[in-house]
């Protein structure tokens, strides 16, 4: 994951990880218009791209952890509404049991509005810093 990226994604936090359960927690991020994810996605209209919000999921996905994740696999996603600067984002992140690597249930929030729905399948390696 790019360094870049992952430093305002989590610059963009309007929360510290909270646990919700057993391995299961939220957080809640906002991204200004000024945020590296919107750059080009599209002029006039900033949309925030799937594949941001795929590295959002991971960086929650990795505090429920507390371990560095390496992506392995992405078996569903559904990008539902889209996600633009200064909105809410509230981010929920379960983890569910699986045969081989970690995997995890993941949903994006804006309000009422599921924005997206995504399961995601990792390793860890270190602890986080």
């Amino acid at each position: 994951m790019s360094n870049a990226i992952k430093k305002q994604i989590m610059a963009s936090s309007q929360s510290d990880f909270e646990l919700t359960g057993e391995a299961a927690g939220e957080q809640v991020f906002r991204f200004s218009e000024a945020f590296l994810g919107f750059e080009g996605h599209f002029p006039g209209r900033p949309v925030l791209p799937a594949i941001v919000q795929l590295l959002i999921a991971q960086c929650v996905a990795e505090a429920v952890e507390k371990k560095s994740m390496q992506l392995l696999a992405v078996p569903k996603a559904k990008f539902l509404s889209v996600l633009g600067p200064d909105q809410e984002i509230v981010v929920r992140c379960r983890k569910i049991a699986s045969k081989q690597n970690q995997r995890f249930d993941i949903s994006l929030h804006s309000g009422d509005v599921m924005a997206a729905s995504i399961v995601m399948e990792g390793g860890f390696g270190n602890d986080r810093e």
